[in-house]
């Protein structure tokens, strides 16, 4: 019985290794020994029938609530950034496509507009001609010039694009089977808006520098034709007032002898008056030799104009 009594006080008193082991235990505070799980008991519950339904278990890679609590904010934000970062990449990946279909649009007009001027006809050589071109070269001019807006608006678009996404790498050659990065696929869609955005950029330069080109040769072959004809009428009554003062002179077999010397001295005073016939008549061949130069030949009415002009002053001289 004595020793029945000392083995219970050791019990109760803590000092006996097994007991404190026991009491230790984390099954006796409600915690099952589970490998890696940090429990936190929760309240006893009681059933209708006064026992107890356990213990809930949580289940923490941190250990405690606060722990929990940092891990869903950190999660949380992880998808936010991932959200931000996705919606960037869909409106950069938009923007981008809508820029290079309307840059190629523009490639693709300019490029069909500069055939078509080269297909039109070289400049006539009458004023009839002229102006008939210059009236459908003009509407071919405000046909370019009303796309200027649209061409304009999508190359500062660019610009602006390529100051939010420049790129200074060398282009990269990739091998087979690696993938492009979504920041090299960035600097690619870049380089590839830059490249679009020069080639319109100097079509546009070229096109609208030809359409001048063509409108200023045809204003000043407009104007030189325009001279030449008002010349040729002018010469025309000039040599035909000349031609009349010649048929009317005398043979030289019928002239009296006193009245020679007046008539020698008609003739040098008729040379004279020749003189201005003479002048237009080179201001008209250089007017026609300019208009060779450029490129631009005489209508056949014209020719033939001036060639019997030329005839009847050779013969008249």
């Amino acid at each position: 019985r004595r020793a029945a009594t000392e083995a219970l006080a050791r019990f109760q008193g803590g000092s006996d290794p097994a007991a404190t082991s026991i009491t230790s235990s984390p099954l006796a505070a409600g915690r099952p020994s589970w490998p890696g799980c940090h429990c936190v008991p929760c309240q006893s519950t009681v059933d209708g029938e006064g026992q107890e339904e356990g213990t809930e278990c949580r289940r923490l890679r941190g250990g405690s609530p606060h722990q929990t609590g940092d891990m869903n904010l950190c999660w949380n934000e992880i998808k936010r950034k991932s959200h931000n970062i996705r919606a960037r990449l869909e409106a950069f990946s938009d923007n981008s496509g809508k820029l290079q279909l309307s840059l190629q649009e523009i490639i693709e007009w300019l490029t069909a507009k500069d055939e078509e001027l080269s297909e039109q006809l070289p400049i006539g050589g009458d004023v009839g001609a002229v102006q008939h071109q210059r009236e459908f070269h003009q509407a071919f001019m405000e046909d370019v010039k009303s796309r200027g807006p649209f061409i304009y608006s999508v190359l500062e678009s660019a610009q602006a694009f390529l100051a939010q996404h420049p790129f200074q790498e060398p282009e990269e050659t990739l091998t087979d089977g690696k993938e492009v990065s979504p920041r090299r696929r960035i600097l690619n869609v870049s380089r590839s808006v830059w490249k679009q955005a020069n080639v319109a950029s100097d079509l546009w330069e070229k096109l609208t520098a030809r359409c001048v080109d063509r409108h200023r040769h045809m204003e000043r072959t407009l104007e030189r034709l325009l001279q030449i004809q008002a010349a040729m009428e002018e010469l025309a009554v000039a040599l035909e007032q000349a031609e009349g003062v010649r048929d009317a002179w005398e043979p030289v077999g019928d002239l009296f002898i006193d009245s020679l010397q007046d008539h020698i001295d008609a003739t040098k005073l008729f040379k004279e008056e020749l003189t201005q016939v003479k002048e237009g008549m080179k201001h008209i061949n250089d007017l026609a030799h300019q208009l060779a130069i450029s490129d631009v030949h005489l209508s056949m009415e014209n020719a033939r104009a001036l060639e019997h002009l030329n005839s009847r002053w050779k013969v008249l001289q």
